[in-house]
């Protein structure tokens, strides 16, 4: 479970790490970080019913 949630998290930094190529604006680098901690609390929830 740990090894897939790693693996989920190394292609979401990918593609965040090429959004903030595009864009590489301080608001998005905010964003982008309070996307994934919403994800994760999200999937915590779901993992630990």
């Amino acid at each position: 479970m740990l090894e897939l949630l790693a693996s989920i998290m190394a292609e979401l930094g990918d593609i965040f790490s090429q959004f903030e190529s595009l864009y590489n604006k301080r608001w998005f680098k905010y964003f982008s970080i309070t996307f994934l901690v919403i994800l994760i609390a999200i999937i915590g929830k779901a993992i630990y019913k």
